[in-house]
């Protein structure tokens, strides 16, 4: 919270991946559970229980309940729980927002039975969430479109849509992406690139799994940082620093382009091209001063954010970049 990020609060339990289950268990009795869940909003927004007031504002119930090493019981079992435990929030706390089913996937078949049930029960989420995990960009920036099509078919037409896992993987025959690649230019130049097309989308958030180590990652075991974690800053200090968003055309399937200015002028623009073998990238940006300072970056597999030298014919920018897939940082500072 420090740093100016909000908490996304999900009641329940982690994943158990043995073959005994330990802590994903079904809970006995829905109404108890319940009562326990809104002590948990209450400690921790209200201060009670020497608690905070922290004002969380989105409450998911559980993970993942169509997965047997996240719930033992039926789907019906936990849709009971679902109405049980959004019913009795919403008594106390009206003014937060609590939703689900953070599902494995976009599953039209169990969205309709939640709605069907939601129906029956008088209630409408105030979001739903699921997970996706890809290597197909044109497929996971489609995810909010499809979401809001499913939702609106549902019944839902005025609920949140909330991607609460997301991560560039491909895993299985065929595939090209794995676990060792999670975190190298790949990913980077691909997860860039879904970010910035999201942003004409119906996605309301979206939460990249993970910020911490290992193969979901950005940074590796030994603290050393990964190539997405410069994705995921260089978008971020677009949309923090030059927060004043300017108009972009439209870009190439695979490629991710997103530009924006301060207050005073000054500006960036970022790039992304996944897995493009040119050996060039040309860029055509408009209303930079002829005497403003300008930087150029790249992240490829060679450099982590490098400056390098380019080519400029009035508005069009020219770079070098090796085949493959890189992100490009245009950045320029009026005198």
């Amino acid at each position: 919270m420090s740093v100016g990020g909000d908490i996304y609060y999900r009641l329940g339990v982690s994943i158990d991946h043995g073959k005994k289950r330990f802590v994903a268990l079904m809970p006995h009795d829905f109404e108890h559970y319940a009562e326990v869940c809104a002590g948990i909003v209450r400690h921790y927004n209200y201060g009670w229980a020497n608690g905070h007031h922290w004002n969380i504002k989105y409450w998911e119930i559980w993970n993942e309940p169509e997965s047997i090493e996240m719930w033992n019981g039926t789907f019906d079992d936990y849709l009971d729980l679902f109405v049980t435990v959004f019913k009795r929030l919403k008594s106390e706390f009206p003014e937060i927002k609590v939703g689900g089913f953070s599902a494995m996937s976009l599953n039209i078949q169990l969205f309709r039975k939640m709605a069907q049930r939601c129906a029956e029960a008088g209630i409408v989420p105030d979001f739903i969430s699921w997970h996706h995990y890809s290597a197909n960009m044109d497929g996971m920036i489609f995810q909010p479109f499809a979401a809001r099509f499913m939702a609106d078919a549902i019944g839902f037409e005025n609920a949140e849509l909330h991607l609460t896992e997301w991560h560039y993987i491909g895993i299985g025959p065929g595939t090209e992406a794995g676990y060792n690649d999670m975190g190298g230019i790949d990913s980077a130049a691909w997860t860039a690139g879904v970010i910035m097309n999201w942003q004409d989308t119906p996605m309301d958030l979206a939460h990249f799994y993970h910020a911490g180590f290992g193969p979901y990652g950005i940074f590796g075991n030994y603290r050393e940082l990964k190539k997405v974690y410069y994705a995921l800053s260089g978008c971020g200090e677009l949309q923090t620093r030059y927060n004043r968003r300017v108009w972009n055309s439209a870009v190439l399937s695979g490629t991710g382009l997103l530009g924006g200015k301060d207050k005073d002028g000054n500006g960036m623009v970022l790039y992304s091209c996944f897995k493009n073998s040119d050996d060039s990238v040309k860029l055509v940006v408009k209303g930079i001063p002829d005497n403003a300072e300008i930087y150029v970056y790249i992240l490829d597999e060679q450099n982590d954010m490098k400056s390098i030298e380019y080519k400029r014919n009035g508005d069009l920018f020219e770079m070098k970049k090796s085949s493959g897939s890189a992100i490009f940082k245009i950045e320029f500072k009026i005198i």
